[in-house]
């Protein structure tokens, strides 16, 4: 699926941990490793992350696993995993954000971003906030 074969891919945690987006790192190894280490925090894993192919691109990984064995000590000494390339569905749903975020015709924040960024600040308690917008037909709005 990456492109690796199995000399330049090992089947080495470390193999795996190497090849993770730095962005998403922080969000991935440390929740697997946990899960590895102990059954306090559960069995089973579900995550998305980009990993490197070996053509050097980045793919969207849904990776999903399951612990099948621990030792006396509870580490994990068998986990079975399931990767599945999803690239295509994420650069599908950047795509949808995108016109969310902006308007398609003018290429600026849209009306419904503006909403969703007051909405943020309020949440926040951001005292005092304005946001006015001005559509290219001459129609205006305030939140």
């Amino acid at each position: 699926m990456l492109g690796y074969t199995p000399e330049t891919f090992p089947a080495l945690l470390s193999s795996w941990e190497e090849k993770i987006h730095p962005d998403d790192h922080v969000h991935v190894v440390p929740m697997q490793k946990d899960i590895i280490a102990s059954p306090a925090h559960g069995d089973t894993f579900e995550c998305t992350y980009r990993m490197r192919r070996a053509d050097g691109t980045w793919a969207w990984i849904l990776g999903r696993g399951n612990v099948t064995q621990r030792n006396a000590q509870g580490q994990a000494t068998r986990v079975v995993g399931l990767h599945t390339d999803i690239s295509a569905s994420q650069a599908d749903r950047a795509h949808l954000e995108d016109l969310v975020r902006n308007d398609p015709l003018t290429g600026l924040r849209s009306r419904t971003f503006c909403t969703r960024k007051a909405g943020q600040l309020e949440q926040l308690a951001v005292r005092p906030v304005g946001v006015t917008g001005v559509g290219v037909d001459g129609g205006g709005w305030t939140i």
